[in-house]
């Protein structure tokens, strides 16, 4: 079976968020650690290098997108559709 924690309150900028010591508790506690990107929670990278443990899994789903829409020519990064894919 599996749990899944939200961090982020509702309503609250992932770019100024930072994680509380229960928060950092609930990351070491885990087998997988899902955020956006490192660019849009820039305290992901310091969170798992000081948190972690060794077979935390991290996976950003966003990563790379900025530079697919570059490559296709988009203006504008849509993450509705990774969304729906994680709820």
């Amino acid at each position: 079976m599996a749990e899944a924690n939200l961090l982020l309150p509702p309503g609250v900028e992932p770019h100024a968020w930072e994680p509380k010591a229960s928060d950092l508790v609930a990351i070491s506690r885990s087998d997988l650690f899902l955020c956006v990107s490192e660019s849009l929670e820039p305290w992901v990278t310091d969170v798992v290098k000081g948190g972690g443990h060794e077979g935390l899994r991290v996976l950003a789903a966003a990563e790379g997108l900025e530079e697919k829409a570059k490559q296709s020519g988009a203006s504008k990064i849509v993450i509705e559709d990774l969304r729906e894919t994680f709820l």
